[in-house]
Parts: C-alpha cells; structure tokens; sequence
C-alpha cells in the first residue's frame, strides 16, 4: 500500500505491532522495493485491513 512518510504510519505501524506483537514481526517501510531484495518474498498490500488479514493467515 501507498503511504507517505509521518504519523499516520507510525500510527498503523503501532496498531499491527501492539496486535501482533514485535518478536516474530518486523514491519519494513520501503520507497524502492527493487533495492530491498533482502527482504524477499514480500507482498504489496492495499489497506491496512488487508494487512492484518495476511498476518492473522500466516499466524494460523
């Protein structure tokens, strides 16, 4: 999903991490997902509820 930098998303980062916790979670925002090919497999979702429907299926 598209976000821009700033307190909305520390915001939602919060939110997911106080759901899901922090030690087997690791939120990465990233501007250029060609230059991040370490953090590979990784998906694009398009809201945040779509990312908590995806972490609560691989917490299944």
């Amino acid at each position: 999903m598209a976000v821009k930098p700033g307190k909305e998303l520390v915001e939602m980062m919060r939110r997911v991490q106080g759901r899901f916790g922090t030690s087997d979670l690791q939120l990465v925002t990233i501007s250029r997902p060609s230059a991040y090919g370490e953090y590979e497999p990784f998906e694009f979702v398009h809201s945040e509820e779509q990312l908590v429907e995806r972490l609560e299926q691989q917490a299944a």
